[in-house]
């Protein structure tokens, strides 16, 4: 398997060294293959306490919603996820309290998260074609679902988002766990 450095000088590359193609087909799949959810409708297992019944997110942003987003604990477990709360306030504000758009934003909220995966692997291990298998398998991965087609999940959107980048905050730890093997990859995920 090549590494970016060996692959065809002539092949369309970002500014990174990575092959476009692989960008784009992991984009174009993900989102192709999550289309459907913006046919969907609001589940009424959380969707209704995260946005259409929630009044303080529902009106779009407003100082009461500011104070519940970042002041407020939620739920039986006391769930803190204020950025959450800002990108549904944000979708209602945009599109109202409409469903399809909602889930549209998640569906690209997972396509980043795929993309920036695949990124995060091929900088560690110089293998874009590797990195592009387990971004795929990330992006396709039957648990992926729920997180995708169900609005009150973007939590976990963001925070696939944020973890990943994080990651790039450590690459020389991220390196050296991707070298020693799967028990390193368990230690760096607890630091």
């Amino acid at each position: 398997m090549p590494t970016v450095s060996e692959m065809n000088p002539g092949e369309a590359r970002s500014e990174n060294g990575t092959p476009r193609w692989i960008l784009l087909a992991l984009a174009l799949i993900t989102l192709a293959i999550y289309a459907p959810v913006r046919n969907h409708e609001f589940i009424d297992y959380d969707d209704n306490c995260y946005v259409y019944a929630n009044p303080l997110i529902n009106q779009g942003f407003s100082l009461a919603g500011l104070r519940f987003a970042f002041l407020e604990l939620h739920g039986t477990l006391t769930y803190w996820h204020p950025v959450t709360w800002l990108s549904h306030m944000l979708d209602c504000e945009l599109f109202g309290v409409n469903p399809g758009p909602q889930h549209v934003v998640n569906v690209i909220f997972h396509g980043a998260n795929v993309v920036l995966l695949f990124l995060w692997l091929t900088s560690l291990t110089g293998r874009p074609l590797r990195s592009g298998a387990v971004a795929m398998l990330f992006a396709l991965h039957p648990l992926q679902v729920d997180t995708v087609a169900w609005i009150a999940e973007r939590k976990n959107l963001l925070s696939a988002m944020f973890w990943i980048l994080a990651l790039w905050g450590r690459p020389a730890q991220a390196g050296r766990a991707l070298r020693a093997g799967p028990a390193a990859v368990a230690r760096l995920a607890r630091i």
